[in-house]
């Protein structure tokens, strides 16, 4: 990219995307889109409830649809030695990263 040329959409997805592959899949992402919280593990999960699978199916950005495997109340601890809850978090362990929805949806 040469001086003074505006900045390609390209730039910015490969930016994500080197974003996605350096931070651990164990951290936690806020997401303004998101219209549930999801974890893609089980560790800090509280009161797990099985779904059965095929019946619950999440709708990716990418087109992509990834499989619910669960609902549960997920307790993360926080530096400050505090915890938050988040309640109704889908268990998705084929998503990348963890998500806490943020917004109105």
């Amino acid at each position: 990219m040469e001086r003074g040329e505006p900045n390609h959409p390209k730039d910015i997805a490969f930016l994500v995307e080197e974003t996605l592959s350096i931070t651990p899949s164990d951290d936690w992402w806020i997401d303004l889109g998101a219209t549930r919280h999801i974890t893609t593990s089980k560790e800090h999960v509280m009161d797990f409830r099985e779904k059965k699978v095929g019946d619950w199916k999440l709708y990716m950005g990418n087109s992509s649809w990834v499989h619910i495997f669960g609902e549960a109340t997920v307790k993360l601890p926080l530096p400050s030695g505090s915890t938050l809850t988040l309640n109704d978090v889908f268990y998705a362990p084929d998503m990348k990263r963890n998500l806490i929805k943020m917004g109105s949806k």
